[in-house]
């Protein structure tokens, strides 16, 4: 496991000062700290995820207005990811006042978590692009604010963070994008649901998770709930059906609750 690769294989890295763009891009380095497509996926491959669902539905992109920002560390490392990862669903839409919201929200999980005045930046120039609706700056901050927690993180060598936001924007795409196919169903659109060998990836990299954070109850709640979800898509038939999306998604959704809270 690459993140076991992180805890024995780098102790003697410092990385004290803010990592290089060369050195994120660097596969290499990447590895050795557990980044990849399954943990921390580039936006583009998100955005194209979401074009492929066109059209959205807007009552199925509400965002979770009924949180809090979290005090405990990965649960607010959980919550920053669900709120980019509604952010993505949001610009496709082109939903400005949600959109306001969920840049100040992003604006105060980074000022939190305790990131740099880079990622700080990042997260109020969201603020303005979504004030104004300029659609394509909102697409890039998004990318640049998820890159530079991402730097952020690994200079403070909280991997586990990392995985954590990670964990949080996959939980939240995919309960969004499970919503989307129920509320309009194609076979082609459940298919992209067809991704059991993300949903275990993110089940056995919970179990690398430092053991203070494992034992949190809300962290072996997620645990199970991942692995129901596994189980769910492991018996999706092929090719879907609108009853199999419909089991999915509420899977999904259990599985968000579990990670943010009950929706209110």
């Amino acid at each position: 496991m690459v993140v076991l690769t992180f805890l024995f294989g780098v102790q003697g890295l410092l990385l004290a000062d803010p990592i290089p763009d060369e050195l994120l891009d660097d596969p290499h380095f990447r590895s050795e700290f557990g980044l990849n497509e399954v943990t921390t996926p580039s936006i583009q491959q998100v955005f194209a995820m979401v074009k492929n669902l066109a059209p959205l539905s807007r009552n199925e992109l509400l965002p979770r207005r009924g949180r809090s920002i979290p005090v405990d560390r990965s649960a607010l490392a959980l919550s920053l990811g669900g709120l980019i990862a509604e952010g993505f669903f949001l610009v496709h839409s082109r939903e400005v006042d949600d959109l306001q919201w969920i840049a100040e929200r992003i604006n105060n999980h980074c000022a939190a978590l305790g990131t740099g005045d880079r990622v700080t930046r990042h997260a109020k120039a969201l603020l303005e692009e979504a004030a104004r609706g300029a659609w394509e700056p909102l697409e890039k901050e998004l990318a640049s604010t998820q890159r530079e927690v991402e730097g952020e993180m690994v200079a403070l060598r909280d991997v586990g963070a990392v995985h954590l936001i990670s964990l949080g924007g996959w939980i939240r795409a995919f309960e969004l994008a499970s919503a989307q196919v129920k509320t309009e169903f194609t076979v082609q659109r459940a298919e992209l649901l067809r991704r059991v060998e993300v949903a275990e990836y993110f089940l056995d990299s919970l179990q690398y998770l430092e053991p203070g954070v494992q034992e949190q109850p809300f962290i072996r709640d997620l645990q199970s709930q991942v692995g129901e979800l596994v189980q769910v898509l492991n018996h999706l038939p092929a090719p879907p059906t609108a009853e199999s999306v419909q089991k999915l998604h509420a899977q999904a959704a259990r599985l968000s609750d579990a990670a943010f809270g009950p929706a209110r």
